[in-house]
């Protein structure tokens, strides 16, 4: 039992998802553990203990560690509809709808601005907008907005966005939340207001 806590540490302090990485790297060689016992029973001890120091199983331990870490985001990793908020300097507008991703690098959205009118008010306002996107390999990107105004006019902005959130996915990584930065000041809202943005994965099938 000595050699055996010599090699695996102290089960308190042993790391369960190494354990894990360990347990695929054997079954991929044909080796199983029991079910149930990961911890407890001598066999697992055992079978762990004479592969653990072979090169095979640490070579290929090693890589299935790297491989979540090192899998680079790409345009895939946002297709699909995301909800976004969107935010204006000194709130004095905000925004809200959906993006629409591809996955090969275009996208569509719809947004409904709340914002302050020449007169006082608030009004709600449509606004569509289409362009290309672009996912760097560390989750860093731009998006190129072409934006139909209330007055049928076509105004063109860019955002830098940053994947913030993400999970893995048959291989890949899935976004499931961004935020973006405008460089210009808004198309639709007066005063130079400054943008920024937070989007949201929307589950799979939304209408």
């Amino acid at each position: 039992m000595r050699g055996q806590a010599g090699i695996l540490g102290s089960e308190s302090s042993f790391n369960f998802k190494k354990l894990q990485v360990i347990s695929r790297s054997l079954k991929s060689l044909g080796i199983g553990l029991e079910q149930g016992s990961m911890f407890h029973t001598a066999r697992n001890f055992a079978v762990i203990a004479t592969v653990l120091v072979s090169p095979v199983v640490l070579a290929q331990a090693q890589s299935f560690g790297q491989d979540a870490g090192q899998v680079p985001y790409t345009a895939a990793s946002l297709e699909g509809e995301f909800a976004f908020v969107e935010t204006y300097a000194a709130h004095v507008a905000q925004a809200q709808g959906v993006y629409r991703f591809d996955g090969k690098g275009n996208f569509s959205a719809l947004a409904l601005i709340n914002q302050p009118s020449s007169s006082g008010e608030r009004v709600v306002v449509s606004v569509p907008a289409t362009g290309p996107y672009t996912v760097n390999p560390d989750g860093t990107g731009t998006l190129v907005l072409n934006v139909t105004r209330p007055d049928g006019g076509i105004s063109t902005v860019t955002q830098d966005l940053l994947i913030t959130k993400a999970i893995p996915q048959q291989g890949e990584k899935v976004a499931t939340e961004w935020v973006s930065m405008q460089r210009e000041p808004s198309a639709i809202v007066g005063g130079a207001a400054f943008v920024t943005s937070v989007a949201t994965r929307r589950p799979d099938g939304s209408p």
